[in-house]
């Protein structure tokens, strides 16, 4: 039996939460459709990606059903709905397709805080880095832009189910006033609750309150609670450090050649590019946007052209790392824009990219 099944919304999200379960001591393994899933149980915990964060809300009902589908034969303990830690995509219409096919009596426990990102929720308010939601860059992000700080407002716009809150107050004041106040929201007909949490420490303790109270629920969060709550399970091991960050000591000794893949046009990603660059082991190789965005037959040249470049500093004995990137010193494009003038579908334009750099990246690694 698979004792966790959990489904998120891209791929990245889905490596996120697989990367803390697996570093407990959970074997783990990720996937992109139901139909790579091996037969028998090779693992304790399964991660799926629908790929449906810029779904509409009907498409992504029905890929998050499907998945969910398959997962319940595969006779899963625990549930987990993995949600982007800056609230992209539909996160209610999402809860209420895995709720569906759950017990009535199941909650969906929201704990949306990552605290080793820098990510927490406090008085139902997430802030990012010290900033609130909607004033972050994720308000103009070019697919689904989040303008709304409140979560449990934001979720209930996107839910049939009633919405309620664990307060900060509650959490500060231990278990016991946890357990209470989670009781009433229940009594209330809440069967979504959003969880205030500022430290790991305040996500294990409402996931020990929530083991306790014995409660069937469906962990709703970006991987810190699903983690705590395997470890409150006895399925998984606390981690050392407790900050759960990822990082691991490097071996001088080792030797290789990274290669790094950025899309992204954040600050952030651009900053951390610009650092990396400035090593004299790092080369960039750059990709014009505006050139595969169409993925037609004038993309040919540009999938050479950066093709080669990517061979020849793969090859450079000089090069520790590699940078192959779109939107860091290319152009960034309105991809909204885009499709609406070449009357392309929803997603079509940011597919399209990402379709053409997994070529050139594919055909430059099979050389």
């Amino acid at each position: 039996m698979t004792a966790i099944g959990v489904i998120a919304d891209d791929l990245t999200g889905a490596t996120t939460v697989g990367t803390l379960l697996a570093r407990s001591g959970i074997k783990t393994a990720a996937y992109f459709s139901p139909e790579e899933m091996p037969e028998a149980d090779q693992y304790q915990a399964i991660v799926m990606t629908t790929d449906s964060r810029h779904m509409p809300a009907k498409d992504a009902d029905a890929a998050v059903s499907n998945v969910m589908t398959k997962l319940k034969q595969r006779n899963v303990k625990y549930f987990t709905k993995r949600i982007d830690t800056t609230y992209r995509g539909g996160l209610g219409v999402e809860i209420d397709a895995m709720l569906r096919q759950l017990p009535k009596e199941t909650i969906a426990m929201v704990v949306p805080a990552m605290p080793q990102s820098r990510r927490i929720l406090a008085g139902g308010y997430a802030i990012i880095e010290g900033t609130a939601l909607e004033e972050t860059e994720v308000a103009h992000d070019v697919l689904t832009p989040v303008t709304e700080t409140f979560i449990p407002r934001l979720i209930a716009s996107q839910t049939q189910d009633k919405v309620g809150t664990l307060s900060l107050t509650a959490v500060l004041a231990g278990q016991e006033a946890v357990e209470e106040e989670l009781a009433e929201r229940r009594a209330e007909g809440c069967r979504i609750i959003v969880c205030d949490a500022v430290s790991m420490a305040h996500v294990q303790l409402i996931a020990n309150s929530v083991v306790d109270l014995d409660w069937p629920i469906l962990a709703v969060d970006p991987g810190p609670f699903t983690y705590a709550l395997a470890v409150a399970h006895g399925i998984g091991h606390e981690t050392a450090d407790r900050n759960m960050s990822g990082q691991a000591k490097v071996d001088p000794t080792e030797t290789g050649h990274v290669l790094v893949v950025a899309g992204s046009a954040t600050d952030v990603t651009r900053k951390q590019i610009d650092h990396l660059a400035a090593n004299p082991t790092v080369d960039v190789a750059s990709v014009d946007p505006r050139g595969i965005v169409l993925n037609d037959s004038e993309t040919v040249p540009v999938v050479d052209a950066a093709r080669e470049k990517l061979r020849a500093s793969l090859a450079n004995p000089d090069v520790n790392v590699t940078i192959l990137e779109t939107a860091v010193y290319s152009p960034v494009l309105n991809l909204q824009q885009v499709e609406q003038t070449y009357h392309m579908k929803p997603g079509e334009a940011s597919a399209n990219i990402n379709t053409v750099v997994a070529r050139i990246v594919k055909e430059a690694l099979t050389d």
